[in-house]
């Protein structure tokens, strides 16, 4: 029937939708567990956590049904690629640290963006520009985001220790920022050999190559000093802080200060209602991690650093 919306893409959205929800669910459930102890809401809120990373690989999966390309191109896609992302590796440093640390700041924060994204980002699948069409397109941004995810989970862990002077937590970011840093110089590495694919360039000082090197230079500057010169503690960990925000503007920011002053860049490809509400948005989000996050650690600093310590 004509305008009669496809299965595939009505479960997408299904799934989408009842996945920030499980998410947000999970994050007041671990919640509990920090406040008030109860260790049956861990493992609660780590099934939960579970599910809604299920729940996300499905709509991942629904989409490339649909659309018969993997999701990749469009900011929506883009976005629920790094939330996926972290999920995972959240999951994984979890697994590590053996505490339920990194899920319970990485639910809230993925359900937060996908609430946003939902009502600000076109989601139907639209033509694919030229300069996408590489055969270097799924492994320049699958590697790219897998950074990003990295050392967003690695950021978390950082604030966490400025806060609450927990050691490991600073340790567990440096360790999430050195996974990412590979992924990092190889998405860069091969989105040069895609641009001279593309434009016969390996480099052109395009605004999001600059702002890509910079923030290659300043985590390559944090690993460096935290290495080499000893750097530990709260130093290394505003270290790291500043490379996340060099990466948010990398990936984020870049697109509202081009579209703001003109400026010319074979990058900016993806749409978005306002890209300055959505920098801004991210910036709230982030803030309101931390707050919370300041709270929990400060109520349950010593179930924190015992958990820590079993690893």
């Amino acid at each position: 029937m004509e305008g009669q919306i496809p299965p595939l893409v009505n479960a997408e959205f299904l799934s989408f939708r009842i996945a920030y929800i499980v998410l947000l669910v999970s994050t007041l459930t671990y919640l509990v567990y920090w406040f008030f102890g109860f260790k049956p809401f861990r493992l609660i809120g780590k099934i939960l956590f579970i599910i809604g990373t299920i729940l996300v690989t499905a709509s991942i999966g629904f989409r490339y049904g649909h659309s018969g390309r993997f999701p990749l191109i469009q900011s929506y896609e883009v976005f629920l690629l790094l939330g996926w992302m972290m999920l995972l590796i959240a999951l994984g440093a979890d697994r590590f640290a053996k505490n339920v640390f990194a899920t319970t700041f990485t639910s809230f924060f993925v359900a937060v963006a996908m609430l946003y994204i939902e009502g600000h980002f076109e989601r139907s699948v639209g033509d694919v520009v030229p300069a996408l069409q590489s055969h270097w397109l799924e492994f320049h941004v699958a590697t790219i985001m897998l950074s990003y995810a990295a050392v967003s989970v690695g950021f978390l862990g950082a604030e966490a220790y400025l806060v609450s002077r927990i050691e490991w937590l600073e340790e567990f970011s440096y360790k999430l920022t050195a996974f990412g840093f590979p992924f990092l110089t190889i998405g860069i590495v091969s989105g040069s050999i895609w641009a001279q694919e593309a434009w016969g360039t390996w480099w052109a000082w395009d605004p999001k190559e600059t702002a890509s090197l910079i923030m290659w230079l300043v985590y390559a500057a944090y690993l460096h000093m935290r290495l080499v010169s000893g750097w530990r503690g709260t130093k290394a960990a505003w270290m790291n802080i500043i490379g996340f925000l060099s990466m948010l503007f990398c990936f984020v920011g870049l697109n509202w200060i081009s579209q703001i002053f003109k400026l010319q860049s074979e990058h900016v490809y993806s749409e978005g209602t306002s890209k300055m509400a959505y920098f801004l948005y991210m910036i709230v989000a982030i803030a309101v991690v931390v707050f919370i996050g300041g709270m929990i650690l400060r109520l349950g600093k010593t179930k924190l650093k015992n958990d820590g310590n079993q690893k």
